[in-house]
């Protein structure tokens, strides 16, 4: 019979053995291990659906290992698209339901956004894969514990799908796993609770192992937030090592090379060469070398695991791909940030436009006859401002690759409130017109672009007006933040017509992109009717960096007190314009023809048949 202090030992033995249980790793196995174990890719949610293989992706191997591994808390994964993000992210979450069962938060920049992954990634996942499927949690009626945002399992994990820009949604669950997805598109502020990411780590203060894991394509160099964790990181790259003289690196855009020249290239015939030798790598070459590719830190220092990584390691995407991308962004701002974004997983940093001067532009002036637009372009748009005793009237021409004219600049004087300034609008609209040199039919203003922040509802009423004649003319509404679409159609019912916004800062900054473009995609022309303050007037407007009440720093379009830029302004809203209308330029200038003759393409000046 065992003695009193006998149980008092026993039952403190058991409480010990209970306590530090919770400390014990849930499973042996490795997220790699697991996934290649138990994983399936849903058909239709991949071009490689069936049994998960860590080995297609041996880079992934690293950053799924280490995310499960209770070695760190925090994980930064910057990079670009295509490289097997969101399979990465799938089974993190996969992991924490079927392995280590816990509560976690999926956080994506807007609530439709998770919404929409829920359905068409993750609820796929759960069906294909049998381990998960069977722990899913039955639909019953009237019972919210499996909706698109919240799934629960029978062993206790749950997932819930939020987006940032629903802060109340964040902020009412506290959870062992925090997945952010794509942080630098998310809200900037969780309105008085501060910035989405802190808002969010304080959900797991109450989990001594508690995990993130902040995942995201990285935006502008200014203000990225994933850039900042990755800086803060140790700072990992994938390191392959040339067959040929052994000397090894990561892979850098610079190292890749393809026939030609700037007028001339064939992307077909891209490589890449090793930076210390004349070893160059086809595609199949290049991901043969991930099987005993090797992640390297460049800042040890550092208790936060970080990797970058671009579709230069992407087996989904080939070298050819990657230069046609990268030729056909050339003179287009936001392409070219959109290349180094989703291709090559960098943050871009804009530096055209920054020389920009007024009597750079003067200079680059030339002959455009009144009434006449240039034989290279193809279409007519215009933007209108309404301000306190006028409208300001911009048209411009367009020609191929954004290339453009500005054909006319000037004021339509008298109050707005009245009729007469409308109706002389009106006038400009349906009668006039522009001669093309190589066209019988002179051509008319296509679409009309007019700013609704000043008189909203005569402007509401002219556009509508105007439609119903059949007219393409548009109220429009200047909407701030970077990443906005240029033309976009308002969810707003307002009567008599649709709303569209503007995303202007792209606007803008596409715009000073083409401003310092002088030869080349995207080149603005401008007539020599235009006096020095149109140009005062087109460059009033300064990009600064500024700190948000959260201390994140954030980029603002600022005009200075008492300058004017209603050029600027036009320029975007005749842009906008641009926008409305899917017409083909080549087809239509390849269709034009002068009396009784075909065009002379090779008198255009740019090869139309490229």
């Amino acid at each position: 019979m065992l003695t009193e202090q006998q149980i008092i030992d026993s039952q403190a033995d058991e409480l010990a053995r209970d306590y530090f249980s919770v400390f014990k790793p849930k499973t042996t196995r490795t997220l790699s291990q697991w996934a290649d174990e138990e994983r399936y890719v849903a058909k239709g949610t991949s071009s490689e659906p069936g049994k998960w293989k860590t080995s297609r992706v041996e880079y992934m191997r690293e950053i799924m290992d280490i995310s499960t591994s209770g070695t760190i808390s925090e994980l930064i994964l910057m990079g670009g698209s295509q490289w097997g993000k969101t399979e990465f992210i799938l089974n993190l979450m996969a992991f924490f339901i079927s392995e280590d069962p816990s509560p976690i938060l999926f956080i994506n920049p807007k609530k439709e956004s998770a919404e929409e992954f829920s359905e068409e990634r993750f609820t796929p996942m759960i069906k294909a894969t049998p381990c998960l499927s069977k722990k899913i949690e039955p639909n019953k009626s009237r019972d919210s514990r499996n909706t698109i945002t919240n799934k629960s399992f029978k062993n206790d994990a749950h997932v819930a799908f939020v987006g940032s820009n629903v802060p109340n949604d964040v902020a009412s669950r506290s959870r062992r796993i925090i997945v952010g997805d794509e942080i630098d598109r998310w809200a900037v502020s969780a309105g008085k609770d501060g910035d989405v990411a802190t808002l969010a780590r304080q959900r797991i203060k109450n989990w001594w192992n508690s995990f993130i894991a902040w995942v995201s394509t990285p935006v502008d160099f200014e203000t990225s937030i994933i850039f900042r964790h990755w800086l803060g990181s140790d700072q990992r790259h994938r390191y392959y090592t040339c067959p040929d003289c052994g000397h090894a690196h990561h892979l850098e855009w610079e190292n890749v090379k393809w026939e030609g020249d700037d007028k001339h290239s064939s992307p077909e015939t891209a490589y890449y060469q090793c930076p210390e030798c004349p070893s160059k790598w086809n595609d199949v070459t290049r991901w043969k070398l991930d099987k005993t590719g090797e992640w390297k830190k460049h800042n040890p220092d550092s208790k936060i695991a970080g990797f970058h990584i671009s579709q230069l390691y992407s087996p989904w995407v080939k070298l050819s791909t990657m230069v046609f991308e990268y030729l056909d962004s050339r003179g287009k701002p936001l392409m070219e940030k959109a290349f180094q974004n989703t291709v090559l997983g960098l943050p871009f940093e804009d530096k055209k436009g920054a020389g920009v001067e007024v009597e750079m532009l003067l200079n680059r002036r030339e002959e455009i006859p009144k009434f006449t637009m240039p034989e290279r372009s193809g279409l007519i748009t215009m933007g209108v401002d309404v301000q306190g005793d006028r409208l300001e009237v911009k048209m411009v021409a367009w020609g191929l690759n954004d290339e453009s004219w500005i054909l006319d600049k000037y004021k339509i004087f008298g109050d707005p409130t009245g009729s007469a300034v409308w109706k002389d609008l009106e006038e400009v609209i349906k009668k006039r017109r522009y001669k093309h040199p190589l066209r019988e039919t002179p051509f008319r203003i296509e679409a009309t672009a007019i700013d609704s922040g000043h008189e909203t509802q005569r402007v509401y009423k002219f556009a509508a007006r105007m439609q119903i004649q059949g007219h393409n003319v548009y109220a429009i509404k200047g909407v701030p933040g970077s990443g906005r679409p240029i033309w976009l159609q308002s969810k707003k019912q307002i009567k008599l017509t649709k709303l569209f916004l503007v995303g202007v800062d792209d606007a803008k900054a596409t715009i000073y992109g083409r401003l310092a473009t002088e030869n080349g995609q995207g080149q603005i022309h401008f007539s020599t009717r235009l006096e020095k303050d149109y140009f005062e007037e087109l460059i009033a407007e300064k990009i600064i960096l500024e700190t948000d009440k959260n201390g994140f720093e954030v980029k603002r379009w600022y005009l200075p007190s008492g300058v004017r830029n209603e050029a600027f302004d036009l320029m975007v809203y005749a842009m906008a314009a641009k926008e409305s209308r899917d017409i083909d330029i080549e087809s239509r200038l390849r269709n034009m023809t002068k009396p009784k003759e075909k065009i002379d393409f090779g008198k255009l000046g740019k090869s139309l048949n490229g």
